[in-house]
């Protein structure tokens, strides 16, 4: 039984027409429905690209053997028939290729998450403040990372990048003042018989 479209007042189904995407009244309870549909379910079917039926002399689809092969994939070199061809930034790949390539972070544009050193550093500069001690290993190691991931592209999504490195190099500075001028007080101290 195909799914059907149902009220949320009264789950009792509702018609078809509710696909246009006007706002409605339900005949049962009243309440008003208005139904966005995903837009390939209402649009008109068109025919797609159909594979060729393979002749004789010809090459075929690494993965269809029965239809014949119109590229060969950038990636590996299969040959791939119209269904296989899967174009993504100007090269044609095969589902594998794609695959490995999403999984690498090699392909920019199907690349679903982003190392963000920026925030690796603020994190190094921010998060041993609360066990200060620490900081006296931390402050520096901030500061080299600063200098190490120097040219790190900013995130695509999130943005500044340029903000919170200067915050935490800010921040790697003066942990390293502090300390500085604590173990000048240790050594004056000493140095005037108080310790």
């Amino acid at each position: 039984m195909p799914h059907q479209l149902r009220c949320l007042g009264c789950e009792r189904p509702l018609p078809l027409r509710v696909l246009d995407g006007a706002l409605t009244t339900c005949e049962i309870c009243s309440a008003k429905v208005q139904v966005t549909p995903f837009p390939a379910l209402v649009r008109d079917l068109r025919q797609g690209a159909k594979a060729e039926q393979l002749l004789s002399d010809e090459a075929s689809c690494f993965y269809h053997e029965t239809q014949r092969a119109d590229i060969a994939c950038d990636g590996c070199g299969r040959f791939l028939c119209s269904l296989c061809d899967l174009e993504i930034e100007e090269e044609h790949l095969c589902s594998n290729c794609l695959s490995y390539g999403r999984s690498e972070g090699k392909l920019e544009e199907v690349k679903n998450s982003h190392f963000c050193a920026d925030q690796l550093i603020m994190l190094t500069a921010a998060l041993p403040l609360l066990m200060f001690p620490i900081t006296v290993f931390t402050a520096p190691l901030t500061l080299g990372m600063l200098i190490y991931f120097r040219k790190a592209p900013e995130s695509p999504i999130r943005g500044g990048g340029t903000r919170r490195r200067w915050m935490a190099g800010t921040l790697a500075v003066l942990q390293l003042l502090f300390w500085g001028l604590f173990i000048l007080g240790i050594g004056t101290a000493s140095a005037l018989g108080g310790w």
